[in-house]
């Protein structure tokens, strides 16, 4: 097979729109919402690579749009401390078809979970920390052009905020 010589290359890339919706129900010390949303991945069938010095490449995506449902709460055992929970599943199917999977494409459906919490030092001051575990079910590809591989993976994120209040 031939190589592309070095040379820059152009490509114009669509991101999708996502819709979402949702509801919140709350009261004093407790809170909780549902949201369920869409995202439009198939905007994106195909890219288009420009190569100045040579014929340009066309990769074809075919993705499919997909769903996401997420579930979440919070509780304040006191009026400075906060405690949050959710979890969500999102890729309902997952965007890319098998035909066209690699490790360039939205490979998964995601399946997480999160926790966090809040404590307020002062009126002024908010101090949030959060986590995230994330999976990402596994898929065969079967596509030509592409490892024939299993794609799937997990990943962990940690988070820590301090809010200024200015009144």
């Amino acid at each position: 097979a031939s190589t592309y010589p070095d040379q820059t290359v152009s490509t114009h890339w669509a991101l999708p729109d996502h819709i979402q919706i949702g509801l919140r129900w709350e009261n004093d010390s407790f809170s909780i919402a549902i949201e369920g949303g869409l995202s439009l991945w198939s905007i994106q069938e195909t890219a288009e690579f420009v190569l100045p010095e040579s014929d340009p490449l066309v990769v074809q995506y075919n993705w499919r749009n997909s769903g996401s449902v997420k579930v979440g709460g919070s509780w304040n055992p006191s009026k400075s401390f906060t405690i949050r929970a959710g979890t969500y599943i999102d890729g309902i199917p997952a965007p890319g078809p098998t035909e066209t999977l690699s490790p360039a494409s939205p490979d998964a459906t995601r399946v997480g979970g999160t926790l966090g919490a809040g404590i307020q030092i002062t009126d002024a001051v908010v101090v949030n920390s959060a986590y995230e575990g994330m999976i990402l079910l596994g898929r065969e590809s079967a596509s030509p052009d592409a490892p024939m591989a299993r794609y799937q993976g997990n990943a962990h994120f940690f988070g820590v905020s301090v809010a200024l209040k200015i009144p």
